[in-house]
This record gives C-alpha cells, sequence and structure tokens, in this order.
C-alpha cells in the first residue's frame, strides 16, 4: 500500500479548484476547514445557501478521508438513489483525476455506480463508501461515518406524515454507525419544522453560511414608511442591499433608495424614494459572502424567482420558513395578551376585551374519541365585537373519554359566561350532546348545547370561514391560541389533500361560521340589570296584530 504525506482538507479542495480552473472563494475553505477541525462532537450540521457547491465540497470529502485511511467507511444517503448515484460519481471521479489519490483505485476493487472500495479496504461485507436514497434499505450495513446530503427536500417534507417517514428512517443510521462513529447533516431548511434544527437543537456542532452575513428585516405596522434603520457600519452605499414587498421579495435597484449614515459605527438608516404601504417587509442585507458569483444582478434573479419571503428565508438565509404559498398565513393574524374581562356596569353584565366592547361569543366542538390515527378532539372560543372583529380566545384540544372532555368544557363556560356551546354531531359526535347537557346541568350552569350536523367538502368550509377573516386582518387570537399547534396546522394546510392535520382549524372555522356577521355595530350600554353581557339576549315582550 502507497504512504501518502498527509494534506489539509482545505488545501485538497484548493487542488480540485486548481484542475477545474476555478476562483475558490473563502467560505469554501471555511467550510473545508470544519469538516476536517471544527466538528468536535458526533453529529455535524452543514447549511450553506443554494449555489455554495455544498454537495461538490462534500463530495470530494471521502476522497480526501479515505486518502488519510483506506478502511474508513461512508454511507452517504441523498434525497433519492440518482441523486446518491451522483454524490458517489463525483467521489471516484475526484479519485480518478485528483493527483493526490494516484494508486487509491486498486485493481479488482468493487467500482459500481453505487458501492466503491479503494485500495486498502478491509472489510469484505461493507464497501468504502456506498451511496443512496434516503428511502432505501440500508439495514444490515455498517459505517464509521454518514454523509446525510439533501435528505430534506419538498418531496421529503411536504407533509408531517412524510416529515415522520424521514425521522424514522434517518433512525437507522445511529444503529448502522460503529462505536465512535459520526454523522453529518448537509443542506438548507425546507420548513418551519426541519430536521436541521431539530439536530441542532440537540447539540450538534453547527457551520452556518448564508449568502449575507448581515440583515435586518421590518414590517411596516400601520402607516406607510419609507425610512428603515440597520446597526452596522457601511462605508460604501453599494455594499447595502435593499428588499421589499409583501408576499415574496424584490431587490431595489440602487436609485430607488439612499443609504445615511455611513462609517457610522452604530450603523445607519436606508431612506426609500416613496413609502411603502402596511403590511410590506423590507430588508435590509450587507456582507454577501461569495461577491464574485453572486453580484447585485445574480442576487436579483435568484430574489425574483423565489416565489415567497420563506422560501428566500430558507434557502438563502439559513433561517427555518415554510417555502411554499401558504393559503391561510398565521401571520396575518393579530395577537394580544390580554383577557376578557366581566365588568358589572349600571346593573348590567358587559364583557370588554383590551378596552373594547364584545357583544358575542361562539364557541364549537369538533369531537373525536382519541383514538389511534384519530383527529384531536379540538374546542375553540371565538369573540366579537361591535365592528365585526374576530377574537380568538380559546382553541383547545380536550383529552380522555367523553365524560372527561365535556369535563374540560365546563371551566371555560364558568369563565366566559356562555350562553351556549355548538357541537358537530358528524360521526362521534352524535351522543355528545345528551352527555354534554347532563354535565351542564349537573354543574347548574345555563348553557345551551346546539346541535350541528355537517355535509359536504371539509377544506371548502374551512377556506370559506378563515379567508374572509384573515384577508381582512380583522382576525385576533390569544398569545395562548398561538402558542398552541394551531398556526403549524395553518401554515401548513393545503386545500387539496383530503386527510391532514386540521382538527384545530376546523373548530375555529365552525365558531367562526356560527357567529353573525356585523359591520359598524354601536351598542349602548344595558339600561336595565341582567347578567348576561351579550346585547339583545334576554326576555322581551312583542306585540303582534294578525
Amino acid at each position: 500500500m502507497v504512504k501518502r504525506a498527509p494534506v489539509s482538507f482545505p488545501a485538497f479542495h484548493l487542488k480540485c479548484g486548481e484542475q477545474a480552473g476555478w476562483e475558490v472563494p473563502d467560505s469554501h475553505l471555511e467550510a473545508c476547514d470544519w469538516l476536517e477541525q471544527g466538528r468536535t462532537g458526533r453529529v455535524g450540521v452543514l447549511k450553506a445557501f443554494r449555489g455554495f457547491s455544498k454537495s461538490t465540497i462534500v463530495g470530494e470529502y471521502p476522497p480526501w478521508r479515505l486518502r488519510q485511511d483506506p478502511a474508513w467507511r461512508f454511507q452517504t444517503l441523498s434525497a433519492t438513489d440518482q441523486d446518491g448515484a451522483k454524490m458517489s460519481a463525483h467521489s471516484r471521479q475526484v479519485i480518478n483525476h485528483h493527483p493526490w489519490c494516484q494508486g487509491m483505485r486498486g485493481r479488482g476493487k468493487l467500482w459500481k455506480t453505487h458501492r466503491f472500495e479503494v485500495e486498502g479496504s478491509s472489510d469484505p461485507r461493507n464497501p468504502s463508501m456506498s451511496a443512496y436514497g434516503v428511502m432505501s434499505n440500508i439495514t444490515g450495513g455498517r459505517a464509521d461515518e454518514f454523509l446525510l446530503d439533501d435528505v430534506e427536500v419538498p418531496k421529503t417534507i411536504r407533509t408531517p406524515a412524510l416529515r415522520e417517514a424521514l425521522r424514522g428512517r434517518l433512525s437507522e443510521t445511529g444503529h448502522i454507525l460503529v462505536p465512535g462513529g459520526k454523522i453529518l447533516y448537509i443542506g438548507t431548511d425546507h420548513c418551519l419544522e426541519s430536521i436541521y434544527k431539530e439536530q441542532i437543537e440537540d447539540g450538534a456542532d453547527l457551520l452556518e453560511i448564508p449568502l449575507f452575513i448581515r440583515g435586518v428585516t421590518h414590517v411596516v405596522k400601520d402607516f406607510p414608511t419609507a425610512e428603515f434603520l440597520f446597526d452596522w457600519r457601511v462605508c460604501r452605499p453599494d455594499e447595502i442591499y435593499v428588499a421589499v414587498g409583501e408576499s415574496r421579495p424584490k431587490l431595489l435597484a440602487a436609485p430607488d433608495y439612499t443609504v445615511e449614515g455611513l462609517r457610522d459605527f452604530r450603523g445607519g438608516r436606508v431612506v426609500l424614494r416613496s413609502p411603502v404601504p402596511a403590511g410590506t417587509r423590507v430588508s435590509i442585507y450587507a456582507g454577501c459572502t461569495w461577491p464574485q458569483r453572486f453580484n447585485r444582478g445574480e442576487v436579483a434573479f435568484k430574489m425574483g424567482r423565489c416565489r415567497s419571503w420563506g422560501e428566500w428565508d430558507s434557502q438563502y438565509m439559513l433561517r427555518p420558513a415554510q417555502i411554499a404559498r401558504v393559503r391561510l398565513d398565521p401571520e396575518r393574524i393579530q395577537v394580544y395578551d390580554d383577557a376578557p374581562e366581566l365588568r358589572i356596569v349600571n346593573g348590567g353584565a358587559l364583557m370588554f376585551l383590551r378596552g373594547v366592547r364584545l357583544v358575542g361569543a361562539s364557541s364549537y366542538w369538533d369531537c373525536s374519541l382519541g383514538k389511534i390515527n384519530s383527529d384531536a378532539s379540538s374546542f375553540s372560543l371565538v369573540f366579537t365585537d361591535g365592528n365585526g372583529n374576530l377574537y380568538w380566545q380559546v382553541c383547545v384540544a380536550l383529552t380522555g373519554d367523553i365524560y372527561e372532555q365535556c369535563g374540560g368544557i365546563v371551566p371555560i363556560v364558568k369563565r366566559y359566561s356562555l350562553r351556549g356551546v355548538t357541537v358537530e354531531t358528524n360521526g362521534p359526535g352524535g351522543f355528545v350532546p345528551a352527555i354534554l347537557r347532563k354535565v351542564l346541568k349537573e354543574a347548574n350552569l345555563d348553557c345551551a348545547v346546539i346541535e350541528r350536523w355537517r355535509s359536504g367538502n371539509k377544506n371548502v368550509f374551512i377556506a370559506d370561514a378563515l379567508e374572509p377573516p384573515l384577508s381582512g386582518r380583522f382576525l385576533y387570537a390569544s398569545r395562548a391560541v398561538m402558542q398552541g399547534p394551531m398556526p403549524q396546522q395553518m401554515r401548513e394546510w393545503d386545500p387539496t389533500v383530503k386527510s391532514q392535520p386540521d382538527d384545530h382549524l376546523d373548530s375555529g372555522a365552525g365558531a367562526i361560521a356560527e357567529t353573525p356577521v356585523r359591520i359598524g355595530l354601536n351598542v349602548p350600554p344595558p339600561a336595565e340589570s341582567r347578567d348576561d353581557w351579550r346585547p339583545g339576549s334576554g326576555t322581551h315582550e312583542v306585540q303582534t296584530d294578525y
């Protein structure tokens, strides 16, 4: 076996660049140095923006590592078998042509599309490198190191079920690794619940290389604005990149803004040529990681091809976000922290929230028995004010048997003085209203139970109820609702999918659908004494003449 002088991985990559005629950027050398020396733990995550040449660098890593230790065993997993074959082909090409890899391809050694051996490999069952799709059967193999290259792509993580299947496949890597073996994740985030995010939170070593080193984001709140701050020092106006848009980014040209505060260590501000309206996002960036390749024109093109801000954030700034266009965007919900307050005025009860009088409440229970693979038993409560604004105060999953679930509704009815609860009677809900009436009666609560049978397409029902208040920005939600599972269900909701996690959307849509439409209704305080805070309730005498 040929004894080779040790070389660093950055030097190995520079030699590859010299052969190919590349101008190797400093960020590539940073990644190479981290791959060689920066991973102190057993699990590492390398995240770099799209177009960084992550797979190229990682394809050179096995030949360099096998040059140092030919007994090392790699297993590479990609999104598909075809992608795995590309990684294997690249590594084999490096071994064939790199001047520092001469003699590594031994005579009679395995040299196939997905599997190959180098001179000096000593394991007859496990080759030097195996490369397959992440859903392939890898049980029974052994490896010293796993390279998980772009296993998270839209095809593998589009739905929660697909993400769970992906996690199950990746868990197999821990069983195949030999003691002391390592795992390296390489890629970019394709959703909020990214597998890379999970590994980082679990303590994995991390190297992130976004397209821009510095950035700040503003969202215009109430009134059109043209001035936006940044908090780092710049010497020239052309160091600044400004992106503007409500649903998707657009890079502004230099004449569309001016930069003030040059050379000020405290930062400066960008002044747009014309103000942008409320709801618009303005992001300011500086410090391009690879300016030779990603000049201003290329950045404008890449940004223009992004269908949403989430796609730009996740693929180029390495912030986990939802890439696909979100039909029901929870970012359009206005969040509040206050709790409804019951007041007694002139002997009558009034309900206030954030100083605004509430005039109605609708609650909706989408029942479930809590069996495996069934929906959650979701209960939602929505208030409304005289101007038609909606306040999603409660969205909870009831647990236990039906009696326990009914008992979970009792404190909500008491706290908010509810006069009625609507129960969806489809499926298991058919016998629930009678049980709920009994439980409410035992608790001495005067609350009606309204039975509602629903037919038709559930996705159409959800869209019809939630899209108008989201579009008009008159849907509010309590902090507790926004910290629950509802926002994630909203982001991932797909109107073309029949079976998906949408139970909390269903109950919220039901409560909104039960709410009467009010536009600019001015409700005076009650003149008579009563204990119901809703206007228009109580007993009335009406004279009729037939």
